[in-house]
């Protein structure tokens, strides 16, 4: 049989690192072996933001608070990009994706300008489903879609927005200022409104195309939900046991 060299503390620690891969697969699990021992805690739940230096956060009582990457937000935040861009991601899977010059505000989402895509699994329910602006309400359940808000000077009150469905279908619905009829648009098709007006039928496009910066923003940013691995080292407690030794007794 091959010996195998290094001290029995060094095959303990390699042994151990091996489970690494098996530890972060099982959520608030613990296993040791001889000294060490590795403590994996559930996923982070809630609603995570990673973001791109330059993004702000502002929330009710408190002002702008200091972004942190995967921070949780919570709903009625108000989160502004500049030069960069950012995801905000559901425990459930769905994201918002923020493209730059953005604004936007959490809950059943209003968008003030800017542009976002979101990927929508479950989320209808609690807001993510469904963005808002002053002249049109998407919604949405199991889709992919994007919205652009371009405003004509700062103080407008009313813009240009854009609805465009990458998969799955939107129901457009004006607000209560517009005299439009509601229209459910679906793949590679767009919905367009200026101002109150909206014209009377959806048009054709590319809407891989459309998004494909958020595609790119979405793999650059966003990370992936696993078990934290906290490795620690098992300290015994109480006074060691005399090793004892062995006890032959002869035969009568």
């Amino acid at each position: 049989m091959p010996k195998i060299k290094g001290s029995a503390s060094a095959v303990t620690a390699i042994l151990a690192l091996c489970l690494v891969s098996l530890i972060a697969g099982c959520a608030g699990a613990s296993f040791s072996i001889g000294p060490l021992s590795f403590d994996a805690s559930p996923p982070r739940a809630g609603t995570l933001l990673y973001a791109d230096p330059g993004v702000t956060v502002t929330r009710s009582g408190q002002g702008i608070i200091r972004y942190e990457s995967g921070m949780e937000l919570v709903s009625g935040d108000t989160i502004e990009t500049a030069d960069g861009q950012a995801v905000i991601d559901y425990d459930d899977g769905s994201a918002v994706i923020l493209n730059r010059s953005t604004r936007l505000q959490l809950g059943s989402i209003t968008l003030f300008f800017g542009e976002l895509f979101a990927r929508v699994k479950s989320i209808a329910t609690r807001g993510g489903g469904q963005v808002v602006t002053n002249e049109l309400s998407a919604s949405v359940e199991g889709t992919e879609y994007g919205v652009r808000r371009d405003l004509p000077s700062a103080d407008a009150v009313s813009g240009n927005v854009q609805v465009y469905v990458r998969e799955g279908r939107v129901l457009c619905a004006p607000s209560a200022r517009a005299r439009w009829s509601p229209i459910a648009i679906t793949v590679n098709q767009a919905f367009e409104v200026v101002g109150y007006r909206a014209p009377p039928a959806a048009r054709a496009v590319d809407a891989r195309t459309l998004s494909r910066w958020a595609d790119d923003a979405e793999r650059r940013l966003r990370k992936t939900r696993t078990p934290e691995i906290r490795p620690g080292i098992m300290v015994p407690i109480g006074p060691s046991r005399p090793r004892q030794k062995p006890h032959y007794e002869s035969p009568g």
